[in-house]
């Protein structure tokens, strides 16, 4: 299967340092780039499991496309997707996926300095305590894209790991954040007609 890449845009001046806790991002600067965060992830097992690797946190300069490494999957130590950045906060954040040690539907802060903090988040997050595909179907789907609005309300988007799903659904979570707690508070289900060639499969919207 391909790695996982979820890109966030933003005018950013970064140091890259080491720390207790979670710093913000300065969103300042006149060079435009982004930052994404990627990882391998295994073939569907025989036994219909699925494992990622753990993230990596990188930059890619808009200008000419290079590409710089600033959080090693070794430092983020957790397999995650739908990064976003937060504007009114000026912090990174992203779910967990299924990895080694850890259970998906987990939210993290991402720090300048390239430490994570779990919030805790209360209301109808998706998350599963297992990694078979045919549990996740019927969940929804894993983990997908995430976005920020200008009021600082984060979207979460589901969908299914399979790639012959026939048709599926995608769900798009709307999460509040109020200092170190979060809330599910509203969730809307996208449901895709299966197309002529039988698959229809959406991992961003």
């Amino acid at each position: 299967m391909k790695p996982a890449l979820a890109l966030v845009l933003c005018l950013l001046s970064i140091t890259v340092a080491r720390g207790q806790s979670p710093t913000p991002f300065g969103c300042s600067g006149t060079d435009g780039f982004g930052y994404y965060i990627s990882s391998g992830t295994s073939a569907i097992q025989g036994d219909g499991t699925l494992r990622y690797d753990y993230s990596r946190l990188s930059r890619l300069t808009t200008a000419d496309g290079s590409r710089t490494t600033l959080c090693s999957a070794a430092t983020v130590g957790v397999s995650l997707n739908a990064l976003a950045f937060n504007p009114k906060d000026k912090y990174l954040y992203a779910v967990s996926r299924f990895d080694s040690t850890r259970y998906s539907g987990k939210l993290y802060r991402l720090g300048e300095n390239c430490q994570r903090l779990e919030i805790p988040v209360s209301g109808n997050m998706v998350k599963y305590t297992e990694n078979v595909v045919t549990t996740t179907e019927t969940g929804g789907g894993t983990i997908g894209s995430g976005t920020f609005d200008q009021k600082g309300n984060y979207y979460v988007n589901t969908s299914f790991s399979s790639s012959s799903k026939q048709g599926f659904t995608n769900k798009i979570l709307k999460i509040t954040i109020s200092g170190n707690t979060a809330t599910v508070v509203s969730t809307k289900t996208l449901t895709h007609n299966t197309p002529p060639s039988g698959i229809n499969k959406n991992s961003d919207h």
